[in-house]
Parts: C-alpha cells; structure tokens; sequence
C-alpha cells in the first residue's frame, strides 16, 4: 500500500492535468463550502421568507447574466488554449473582441434595470417594494457577465491555480463582510456584500491576465477574429444551451414560488440547489482543467489519450458525486435544521435534488469532451430532450406536488440527459472506429 500510495503521488506530480484539477478542485471546493455557509447565514438572518426571495433573485440573475454574457467565455477558453503558442496575434484579438462584448453587456444590464425596476420587482416577486433588490441584482448580474468573461480569458492561459487561489479568497472576504451587512441592513446588504466581492474578485484577476499576457508576449491588438465568428461557430449554440437550460430551472422556481407555500417552498428548493453546488463543483473544477486539455488532444488527432481521459473523469466524478450526495441525504435532517425550523418538512425534496446532481455530473464529462472539439451544435441538439421533459415535469408536477415535484423533476430530467449524451457518445466511438477500419483496409490494399 505504502509502494502504491507513493507511485500515485509521483504520477500525480508528473501530470501538468492532475496538478491543474487538483488544485481547482481542492481550492474551489472550499469556495463552494464557504457559500454554502453564506445561504445559512442569510437563511437564519433574514428568514425564511427572505431567504426564499433571494434564492428565484439569484436564479433570475444566472439566467440574466448567461444569456447577456452570450457564453463568450467559452470562445476565450477554446481559442486561447489552442493558439497561445501558435498564433499569438489569433488570441489578441480574441482577447479584445470578448473584452469590448462585456463591457458593452455591462451597461446594458444597469441601463435596462434602472428604467424598469418596478415593473420588474411587480413581476418578479409580486411585491414593488423589492426594487431596491432588482437594482442590486441587476449590478450583480452586470458584474458577473464581466467576471466570467475574465475567468474564460485565465482558463484558456491554463493559470487554474491562480484562478482557484482568487475564488476561494475573495468568497472568504465576501463571508466576512455578509455576516455585519446582513444584520445591519438584510436583504440588501447581503447583495451588497455580494457585489464588493465579485468586483474585487474581477479587478485582482484582470491583473493576473495582464501579467500572462506580458509573460506569453501576447500583443495588445490582434488579427483573424470577428465577432460574428466567435457567436456563429461557438457563442450562439453555447448560449441556446444556457438560456433553455437556465430558462428550464427559472421556471420551475418561479412556479413555485405562486403556489400555497409561497416563497417558503423556493427556499427548501434553494437549499438543496445549494447543497448540490459542492457535488457539481468538483465536476465543474475537472471541466476547467479538462476542456482545454481535450480541444488540444483532438485538434493534435490523438483520439486514443482523449478516450482515456473521458474515462478517468467518468470514473473520479461518480465516485466523488455518489458519495457525496449519500452522505448529504444521510444526514439531510441535520443540514436542514442549521437553515431554521421550518426547513425539516423539505428533507425528501432536499434528497431528490441533491441525487440528481449524480447524472448531471456524469453528463457534463461528455458535454466537456463535445465542447473540447467545438462540437456546441451537437450538444445543443442533445440538450433539447433534457431541457424539454424538464419543463414539462415542471409545469405538471409543482402545482401539484409542490417542491416535492420539483425534486421529482429535477431527477427525471438528469436522467434523461445522461441517457441522451452516453447513448450519442456510443454511437459517435462506433463510427470513428468504422471509419479507422474502412481507412486500415484501404491502406493494405493499396500496398
């Protein structure tokens, strides 16, 4: 064991891959674990009325953000880490491109949501008096779309450890400071809070990017890339993917915050979205890692090492998701109560939704291995199924189930997706060996 335990620790340390997810994984798992302490501290702050207010404003802002960052960040990923050492003037511009897309989406949002603020919050929470809030989540959205912008840029340099370092720092100040405002001022002090983090968090990376640049001699203006390009062959499916999928789980939120439960029934669903965030998070980590590792490996042909790489992020993202998803709808009874009393009544929805982060994270191995060959058409067509019986589920099953209905949904359409990507992936190795057949024989006849 001991002869073991030290081979993998070399094998480990000799791999620029495992070194990279590593510390994303390890760093980005105490960011995610130091949210998840935030939501009890806003949830037994502000209650849980408040609470459930919070958890459809956030969901609104993912959906907002990712539909007016157009998935751009995506673009900055794949060209970065393919051309950084080949065409240096290629990632220049886009760099460039991506950079003026985002402040132009910024503004945007601020504008729009300073026009309409009431009509907002009336249509939002059914309630004028939360303006204030849409303001300030309208800033957070704003500021989000730049952030992840930014994140693409440092992923596609392949700086995982910074990036990681960044996160999980500038989620321990925002803890620090969340804990007074929520206390001195609510609701709006947590977004506040909120809002100081993401800007201090975009400011101290843009640094880091800078100094990459200066490092790789990347030149400040660049050729070869359009805007029309980028949204054509990567943006446009990407951003279709994020707004239905989005569009799916807002939905299902919003729904249930009009039944008899009200917003206490999106709070219980909030929890557990949250408690799901440390499951999806190691998935999302080895994603990081393993998108530009994969658009390398199949833009170099080498279809063999992208095989075994598919394979090895299967087997490690089951075994972290299943077990912990066990542990967490093992002791749900527990975890609900830190959030306040009247959470204990969600424990079989908490359950649902946190074992149905399992397929997600088997599903999002293939996703990244489809995204690594800027395949985004395909998995947009992929996606359909998943995103459709998930909304169905939604729309039928809340009103009459309530946030149970909601766990039920969120587990079928996981599922589905899972059985989609497996069965497209099969077909795909099937024909990419038919093929390699086929081109073996005629080179043997042909000698």
């Amino acid at each position: 064991m001991r002869r073991f335990l030290a081979d993998l620790v070399s094998r480990l340390r000799a791999s620029s891959f495992a070194r990279n997810a590593s510390w994303s994984i390890g760093l980005s798992l105490i960011e995610r674990l130091i949210g998840v302490v935030q939501t009890i501290i806003i949830s037994r702050t502000v209650g849980m009325t408040e609470y459930g207010v919070y958890g459809l404003l956030m969901s609104t802002i993912g959906l907002v953000s990712g539909a007016a960052g157009f998935q751009m960040g995506l673009p900055a990923i794949l060209y970065i880490s393919r051309y950084r050492h080949t065409d240096k003037c290629k990632v220049a511009g886009v760099i460039s491109v991506i950079q003026r897309f985002g402040w132009l989406a910024c503004a945007g949002l601020v504008l729009l949501s300073m026009f309409y603020a009431d009509e907002l919050a009336r249509n939002l929470f059914d309630n004028p008096k939360y303006k204030v809030i849409v303001l300030l989540g309208a800033c957070i959205a704003a500021v989000s779309v730049l952030s992840g912008l930014q994140d693409g840029i440092a992923q596609g340099f392949e700086i995982f450890k910074t990036l990681a370092k960044l996160k999980s720092t500038t989620a321990a100040l925002s803890l620090l400071v969340i804990v007074p405002a929520a206390e001195l001022f609510g609701l709006e002090g947590v977004l506040a809070a909120l809002l100081a983090g993401l800007l201090a968090k975009y400011i101290f990376l843009g640094r880091m990017v800078r100094r990459m640049r200066c490092k790789e001699a990347i030149p400040r203006r660049g050729t070869g890339i359009r805007f029309r390009s980028l949204v054509a062959s990567i943006a446009f499916p990407s951003v279709a993917v994020s707004i239905l999928a989005g569009f799916a789980g807002w939905l299902g939120m919003f729904r249930l915050s009009r039944q008899a439960t009200g917003f206490d029934g999106v709070a219980i669903v909030n929890t557990g979205l949250q408690w799901c965030g440390p499951v999806l998070l190691v998935a999302a980590s080895l994603g990081s890692v393993a998108i530009p590792a994969f658009s390398r490996l199949i833009s170099a042909g080498d279809e063999g090492r992208s095989r075994q790489l598919r394979g090895l992020l299967i087997r490690v993202n089951l075994v972290l998701s299943l077990g912990a998803a066990l542990l967490l709808i093992l002791f749900s009874k527990l975890v609900l109560s830190l959030y306040g009393p009247g959470f204990s009544i969600g424990r079989l929805p908490f359950g649902l939704i946190v074992l149905s982060a399992v397929p997600m994270v088997l599903a999002n191995v293939y996703s990244q291995e489809l995204l690594g060959a800027a395949r985004l058409w395909r998995i947009l067509v992929l996606y359909l199924p998943h995103i459709t019986v998930l909304a169905l589920c939604y729309w039928l099953l809340i009103p009459r189930f309530g946030a149970l209905g909601y766990g039920v949904s969120s587990l079928v359409g996981s599922v589905v997706l899972l059985v989609t990507l497996f069965r497209a992936s099969s077909r795909d190795s099937v024909e990419r060996r038919s093929t390699s057949d086929r081109v073996a024989v005629v080179r043997s006849d042909t000698e």
